[in-house]
């Protein structure tokens, strides 16, 4: 690939993460007033981990697959150091955009009622993990790069964050934010989303 080849496939994958994010926050912001809670919107309802972090996941997976095909040139020349590094560079800035392009709109948007179900150390700290978990998952990603059977990784990735989200966010961290996650406490108390 040449350099200006390069940096515009660079542009266009961060520009395709600003985007997805963008829509993430839009999409999450279409909400009810009474239901405008950050880990309620970003969390509870499955949409993040569903159907917005598995296209970061891909477009991730798709950059790693580019570099790969032409793994032998750069292992020839020396470089594949400075390539990972690179890479690490371009998917960390594509979840860091991803994330201010969600957030920071909503946060602005909502922000009287961002932590309205439990207090906000708590909802920072759920929100926080969830992203912890996803920048973990990219840079597990990387390792398509060296590692025979690159797909996967990608289901592995896939799999872990969902067990994650089902396992353990909304079984665990989520009924101790607010007990309106828990479902024996809507059922006595008829709490309907």
């Amino acid at each position: 690939m040449t350099k200006s080849r390069t940096s515009s496939f660079i542009k266009v994958m961060l520009f395709l993460s600003a985007i997805v994010g963008l829509v993430a926050g839009m999409y999450l912001n279409n909400r009810p007033d009474s239901i405008r809670d950050i880990p309620f919107v970003f969390v509870y309802q499955n949409s993040m981990s569903i159907y917005f972090e598995p296209i970061i996941y891909i477009l991730v997976f798709i950059e790693v697959i580019k570099i790969r095909r032409i793994r032998d040139a750069i292992d020839v020349r020396n470089k594949t150091d400075f390539v990972l590094d690179k890479l690490i560079q371009l998917v960390v800035s594509e979840w860091a955009i991803f994330w201010i392009c969600a957030l920071v709109p909503y946060w602005l948007l909502n922000l009287k009622t961002s932590f309205k179900f439990g207090t906000p150390t708590l909802g920072i700290l759920i929100l926080g993990l969830n992203m912890v978990t996803m920048l973990l998952g990219i840079l597990l990603l990387l390792s398509a790069y060296k590692l025979p059977y690159p797909y996967l990784i990608l289901l592995l990735v896939l799999a872990i964050t969902g067990g994650y989200h089902y396992g353990i966010e909304l079984n665990c961290f989520l009924p101790h934010y607010s007990p309106i996650f828990d479902p024996t406490y809507r059922a006595i108390h008829q709490i309907y989303f």
